[in-house]
């Protein structure tokens, strides 16, 4: 998938659809859409990504928007996420980009989110935002500890499922599985994701 296919697919599926709302096809679509577009000019890409959600889009297709997002260089982000807060972005979309691009949060943001946000599940998760910059650390290292040690635990099993797939040629399962686990795969399966976004594009 070219450029201007990566980001007439995001467009044409902007608002990014609803966990339960899309088939399989629409799935594809969009994954391939977003392994193309690191390739693409981030001043087409990076506007285009932050218009992409509303509260109901899936988290796992945002979760993947915010993996293309951190793809760009620090530099360029911050020419385009440096107002974050005037953009009145779903609460939603904006805690995906924060888990990717912490660094891009403020307190003051998360504040104003929390104040105007109804639904609990948020509330919890902006709480925990606010709580990760402040810097409560005692709690905050045990939940990372565990939190990397669950993910360590769960790897045999994703790393085991992408091999299926990639024994498959389902390229795009592949990617699904191993991109949110990228920075602790073992060799063989980073060079694994390294091929399948390849061949997904073609």
């Amino acid at each position: 998938m070219n450029c201007h296919e990566a980001l007439s697919t995001l467009k044409q599926h902007t608002p990014l659809p609803a966990d339960g709302t899309y088939d399989v096809a629409t799935f594809e679509a969009i994954s391939q859409a977003m392994s193309a577009l690191p390739r693409c000019s981030p001043n087409e890409v990076i506007p285009a990504l932050l218009m992409c959600a509303d509260s109901h889009s899936d988290e796992r297709l945002l979760s993947g928007a915010a993996h293309v997002l951190a793809d760009f260089p620090y530099d360029v982000l911050q020419l385009h996420l440096a107002n974050l807060s005037s953009q009145n972005l779903p609460a939603v979309w904006l805690l995906a980009i924060f888990d990717q691009l912490p660094q891009f949060a403020s307190q003051t943001h998360l504040r104003q989110m929390r104040a105007s946000a109804t639904d609990a599940e948020i509330c919890e998760r902006i709480d925990a935002e606010i709580k990760r910059l402040c810097g409560d650390d005692t709690e905050d290292e045990v939940d990372a500890t565990m939190t990397r040690f669950k993910r360590q635990q769960n790897l045999p099993r994703v790393c085991e499922k992408a091999d299926a797939a990639f024994r498959l040629k389902d390229f795009v399962e592949v990617i699904r599985l191993l991109t949110p686990y990228q920075e602790i795969l073992p060799k063989a399966h980073q060079q694994k994701l390294q091929i399948a976004r390849r061949k997904a594009t073609r």
